[in-house]
């Protein structure tokens, strides 16, 4: 369904991300993403929307504050 197969990997793996960048534990949003990925029998993380990897953006914690 879209809703895993878009919402999942183009919206929760970037909250998930943006946890790891701000030392934040997001247990709730990882375990939906691993259930939706053994749903679908797909690494849903693997082609997520990353934007460090798809828009060339490297920050941290201290810079994403600072434009937050």
């Amino acid at each position: 369904h879209r809703f895993i197969l878009e919402d999942v990997p183009y919206g929760m793996v970037p909250m998930e991300i943006l946890g790891g960048i701000l030392n934040t534990n997001t247990p709730f949003v990882s375990s939906v993403v691993s259930t939706c990925s053994i749903l679908v029998n797909k690494d849903l993380r693997k082609d997520a929307r990353d934007f460090r990897k798809f828009m060339g953006i490297e920050i941290n914690k201290e810079k994403l504050l600072e434009l937050v």
